[in-house]
This record gives structure tokens, C-alpha cells and sequence, in this order.
């Protein structure tokens, strides 16, 4: 088995993590009907962000994180659906992919917390391996 290496291989893991995400009795109405996550809205911006993180790691600008964490993330705050979301990642990657940039994907994943940013309405920020830290 390949090693995650190009945007192609990036595509053809989130469509697939996204296919068992939709089809989830724990987690697949939470994602698309409270998360609203469409193949046409979101599949190429998860792209982008997986694609920076595991080829070009460097600080991501804030917004983008945010963005994509109040927009997507939100109604998967509590930690059981979260977890959920977690576990489906790294065993999509498991069953597509295996090598170092594989590793890290999962390793990143894992690594995110939700957490709420100042007390009051849901804002929410994101860390992963220390990278983005509001």
C-alpha cells in the first residue's frame, strides 16, 4: 500500500472519509444536516487544509481554521461525536494509505481539540500539535 503523497491521493481519501462519515448511524445526520457538509461546499477546502498541513506544515492563516471550524465542526462538539469523527479518519487512511505522511495524518487528526475560545456564544478554535493555538 502507497503512502499519501499528491492532492490526488488527499481527494480520494476525503471523498472517502466523508462517504463513511455520511452513511454513520452515530455521527452521519450530525455532519450533514446540522453541519450542512456537501461534497460541492466543502470537499475541496478540506482539501486545501489537509494539503497544507501534511506537504507544507506551516501556521495556516487563523481565519481559515476558524472559518472551517464555526462553519463545519460546531454541532460535533460533544467529545463522543468528535471522537467518532476521529476514529472514522484514521481508519479511512488505515485502509487506503500506510507510510510516514499516512502516520501524520492521523497523528494530526487526533491531535485536534475543540475547544470554546471566551465564554459566551459557540466560538470555537482549534489546536493541532501545537500549530494553531487562538
Amino acid at each position: 500500500m502507497a503512502d499519501i503523497t499528491n492532492r490526488a491521493d488527499l481527494e480520494r481519501l476525503i471523498d472517502a472519509f466523508y462517504n463513511r462519515v455520511f452513511f454513520d448511524e452515530e455521527i452521519g445526520l450530525i455532519v450533514t444536516l446540522a453541519a450542512r457538509v456537501s461534497p460541492a461546499t466543502h470537499f475541496q477546502q478540506i482539501v486545501d487544509l489537509w494539503a497544507q498541513l501534511l506537504f507544507n506544515p506551516v501556521a495556516l492563516p487563523s481565519e481559515l481554521i476558524q472559518r472551517h471550524v464555526e462553519k463545519n465542526l460546531t454541532p460535533l462538539l460533544e467529545s463522543t461525536y468528535f471522537r467518532r469523527w476521529q476514529t472514522l479518519f484514521c481508519s479511512t487512511v488505515d485502509e487506503l494509505f500506510a507510510g510516514p505522511v499516512s502516520e501524520r495524518a492521523k497523528a494530526l487528526a487526533l491531535q485536534i481539540e475543540l475547544r470554546p475560545s471566551v465564554p459566551g456564544p459557540l466560538t470555537q478554535t482549534i489546536g493541532i500539535n501545537g500549530y494553531f493555538t487562538y
